[in-house]
């Protein structure tokens, strides 16, 4: 006898957004020098700096999501300093929030990204663990909620409102943490078709991510290798 409850579909949609030239010139120079400096007339206000290729390949797939944390780690009200570079990605999370009619889950990686979605769009709260916000999400109270993929592991429930599309705003490098956050929401008890969308600037190191999902194989080595054979072009 087949026990297994039928599940509703998964619909899995990659979104691809374009840097502006101003902007990709800054992510190549990143790329091809380790180093990023912003200046103010003739001074070096801030400055990015990649100590190795781990550290290289975590800022230039931040800078493809749009910010940067720069060399200064002053923190103001508990965020560290960055600079935004640009919002193409922020610009098409307003535009799939504001085209479906589902409350929205959007994953993101870095604090500063947080802070930036919590600014552009309206409604957006931070998952804060807690059991009273877990029950307004799967009560709909909530239209748009920031959820980080380390806090997303087992046990934490997100099927059981209406909520049934999900954005990944900067893909993880573990498999296991981008796999169970999918899981939040595409679990049983889910009734509706879940759709998520995961966005990736062209140009950059976001495609090689885009691969290894597709692959299965994303380890922070295989994205170092794939680092490796980019720089060596």
């Amino acid at each position: 006898k087949n026990t297994s409850v039928a599940m509703p579909d998964l619909i899995m949609q990659d979104v691809f957004v374009t840097m502006d030239e101003k902007e990709k010139k800054l992510y190549d120079e990143l790329k091809k020098e380790s180093v990023l400096s912003f200046m103010d007339g003739d001074i070096v206000e801030s400055e990015v700096v990649a100590a190795n290729a781990a550290v290289l390949q975590a800022k230039l797939i931040q800078l493809a999501s749009g910010s940067l944390y720069t060399d200064d780690t002053t923190e103001v009200d508990g965020y560290r300093t960055y600079k935004e570079i640009h919002t193409k990605k922020i610009d098409m999370c307003n535009y799939i929030v504001e085209n479906t009619n589902s409350p929205v889950l959007i994953a993101y990686h870095y604090k500063c990204d947080a802070k930036r979605l919590l600014e552009s769009i309206p409604g957006a709260v931070l998952f804060d663990k807690t059991p009273e916000m877990i029950h307004d999400w799967n009560n709909d109270k909530i239209k748009v909620m920031l959820i980080q993929p380390a806090s997303a592991g087992h046990g934490l429930n997100l099927q059981k409102g209406s909520g049934h599309t999900m954005i990944w705003f900067t893909i993880p490098w573990s498999l296991e943490e981008y796999e169970q956050t999918n899981a939040r929401l595409y679990r049983q008890g889910q009734k509706n078709n879940v759709t998520i969308y995961r966005i990736f600037t062209k140009g950059t190191f976001d495609t090689y991510v885009a691969k290894k999902i597709k692959d299965k194989s994303m380890t922070q080595r295989d994205l170092l290798d794939a680092l490796e054979k980019e720089l060596s072009k």
